[in-house]
């Protein structure tokens, strides 16, 4: 459960994260345009019958999130909190692999700190080793 006292960091997350996928969001508007002259008004027409269907509605939800934004949260059993982060499927991992040293090479999180511990300097290197 996320903590109400950390909402105003989430907001700060999201909205960093969304910016930096901006181009997403443009290149999707790009590939619909092209839609808006296909568009038709759909007119009141008279029926003369009448079909009752059921349904739960579990299989015709549409969500849009351009963005597939997802908070990343790693707690411990004391509920304190080790990382957190919004990212996207999109996030560029070079961007993401910057954001866990700081200026000097350092860890800059638990993660850059993981990182250092394995001897690996760069996210895609880090594998499963075969037991």
């Amino acid at each position: 459960m996320i903590d109400p006292d950390i909402l105003p960091q989430l907001q700060a997350a999201i909205k960093q994260e969304t910016l930096a996928q901006e181009s997403v969001l443009q290149e999707l508007m790009q590939d619909v345009a092209p839609l808006r002259s296909a568009q038709r008004r759909i007119t009141p027409r008279s029926s003369t019958a009448l079909a009752m269907v059921g349904t739960d509605g579990g299989n015709n939800s549409f969500v849009f999130d351009p963005f597939d934004l997802h908070v990343i949260r790693v707690v411990d059993s004391s509920r304190n909190e080790l990382f957190f982060r919004v990212l996207s499927s999109n996030t560029s991992i070079d961007r993401l692999n910057k954001s866990h040293f700081d200026a000097h090479g350092r860890a800059a999180d638990v993660v850059g700190a993981l990182m250092e511990a394995v001897g690996v300097r760069r996210l895609p290197k880090i594998r499963r080793k075969a037991p």
